[in-house]
């Protein structure tokens, strides 16, 4: 990743430093088995297409999600990319 690590990513994206988990994180959500993962690609949604409040980033493009769960030993992951496409 080079110098910098992810903060010099955000640097260069122009992402402001701290705009994770903008609307409290998913334990404030309960945490629900399972719902997990799509409640992020929603908050995705929300702050790409301006709809989230006051929990607004300003002119977000992109967005990271990324998911953990299973049992021990058979766990699974998933990172997902969610963009602005211009027309």
């Amino acid at each position: 990743m080079g110098s910098g690590g992810a903060s010099g990513s955000m640097a260069r994206l122009r992402a402001p430093i701290g705009s994770c988990q903008i609307d409290g994180g998913l334990k404030c959500f309960g945490h629900p088995i399972g719902a997990t993962g799509l409640r992020m690609a929603y908050e995705m949604y929300l702050q790409l297409l301006g709809r989230a409040g006051k929990r607004q980033l300003n002119s977000p493009s992109l967005g990271l999600t990324h998911n953990l769960g299973g049992h021990p030993f058979r766990n699974v992951a998933s990172v997902s990319i969610f963009g602005l496409h211009s027309a």
